[in-house]
């Protein structure tokens, strides 16, 4: 997927996987955040507007997280509406 991970979705992602305190509590420090060969990439655009399904895989000194999140940009604004680790919700909104 390597456009996927040159996309601003992945970046925007990645900013905040790696901002987690959450994340950094279960898997230490981060050390590469990256989609995984099968992971999803979903994205969908209207007019400057878009809307971004992606899995992301984070490790960390302690292990790896599989984090999947629904993004939308509006307005020319980022924000998470979904975010998951397995089953568990998480908010990446916040760091």
């Amino acid at each position: 997927m390597f456009w996927g991970t040159h996309s601003e979705g992945f970046k925007f992602l990645e900013s905040k996987v790696r901002g987690s305190a959450e994340i950094q509590r279960r898997i230490g420090n981060i050390r590469k955040v990256s989609i995984p060969l099968l992971g999803q990439y979903h994205e969908k655009f209207a007019d400057s507007d878009r809307k971004v399904k992606m899995t992301v895989t984070a490790a960390g000194d302690r292990g790896s997280v599989t984090v999947r999140a629904v993004m939308q940009k509006k307005n020319g604004v980022w924000n998470i509406t979904e975010s998951y680790i397995g089953d568990q919700q998480i908010d990446l909104n916040r760091n």
